[in-house]
C-alpha cells in the first residue's frame, strides 16, 4: 500500500471517529427518553366536621339559648350540652338544656341529624322531647307534654 492510500484511509477513519462522536455528543441527546412527567395527585374531597357552633347556629331559632353554656343561664337552665355523633356523613345531634327554670318541665332535648350537602349543612326533621319535674308526668325523656 502507498502512501497516498494509507493517508486516505487514516482520514477515513478520523472522518468515521467524527461522525461517531458528534452523532453521539448532539444527536443522540436529542434522541433520550424525556423523564415522565411527575405524577399529579387527585383531589380528595376535603371532610368537613361538624363543630358545635355549627349546630348552635343551625338551630338558634329552635333552642332555649343559642350559646348552650354548660355552666346554665341564672333564671332559664342550670346546663346544657350538645351531643354529636357521627355515621356515615350524617350527624345525629342533640341539645339538651336540664334543669329548667319551670314548673313542670325539668329538662328539653331537640333530637335532630345534619348532614353535609356541597358547601352548606342541612338540618334534617326535629324531635323535641321533655323530661318532666317529679309529679308533673314522665320522668324519661318523652314527646307527650308535661302536666
Amino acid at each position: 500500500m502507498d502512501k497516498a492510500g494509507f493517508t486516505k484511509i487514516i482520514l477515513l477513519v478520523f472522518f468515521v471517529v467524527a461522525v461517531v462522536l458528534v452523532y453521539s455528543i448532539f444527536i443522540n441527546r436529542s434522541e433520550a427518553p424525556t423523564p415522565a412527567p411527575a405524577p399529579t395527585l387527585t383531589p380528595v374531597a376535603e371532610e368537613v366536621e361538624l363543630t358545635r357552633a355549627d349546630v348552635l347556629s343551625l338551630l338558634g331559632y329552635e333552642i332555649i339559648d343559642s350559646q348552650c353554656l354548660a355552666e346554665g343561664v341564672a333564671e332559664q337552665y342550670r346546663s346544657c350540652r350538645v351531643d354529636m355523633v357521627e355515621q356515615n356523613g350524617s350527624w345525629s345531634v342533640a341539645v339538651v338544656y336540664d334543669g329548667l327554670y319551670d314548673d313542670s318541665v325539668r329538662a328539653s332535648k331537640l333530637q335532630t341529624s345534619i348532614t353535609r350537602q356541597g358547601e352548606q349543612w342541612v338540618v334534617g326533621e326535629q324531635v323535641r322531647s321533655f323530661q318532666c319535674q317529679p309529679g308533673r308526668g314522665q320522668q324519661d325523656f318523652s314527646t307527650e307534654l308535661c302536666n
